[in-house]
């Protein structure tokens, strides 16, 4: 039986940084795909930004300020995931960085270079 598409998400660009559209709890973002990185990762910029925006609370700030829960992450128009936890990069320059393994959690994963987009199959 032969995988179906679940979603395909284009990238915002032609650079080697796999970019799309998201949004965290209703705030619309840039997120990058890191097929080396092992954690999902947000920057202490972001954090501060959706935390005085009241996107987060206080209490989503966790683990002595190093992990940021998230209660739904959109990525591109239609794909969620729920309840994703990141962790804070003082220092980092992108917004959010999601690594495979979180989105593993929707599907097999493939990134479409030619494309240029992220594919999710079932």
């Amino acid at each position: 039986e032969e995988d179906s598409i679940i979603a395909e998400i284009p990238f915002l660009n032609q650079t080697e940084r796999l970019e799309m559209k998201g949004k965290i709890n209703g705030l619309p973002i840039r997120l990058s795909v890191d097929t080396t990185a092992t954690e999902s990762s947000i920057s202490g910029v972001e954090t501060m930004f959706i935390l005085k925006n009241e996107y987060i609370s206080k209490a989503d700030i966790r683990d002595n300020n190093t992990a940021v829960m998230i209660k739904r992450l959109e990525i591109g128009e239609s794909v969620v995931l729920n309840d994703l936890t990141l962790q804070h990069r003082a220092t980092q320059e992108q917004s959010v960085i999601l690594c495979m393994g979180d989105l593993e959690r929707l599907g097999h994963i493939r990134i479409d270079d030619k494309k240029r987009m992220l594919v999710i199959y079932k």
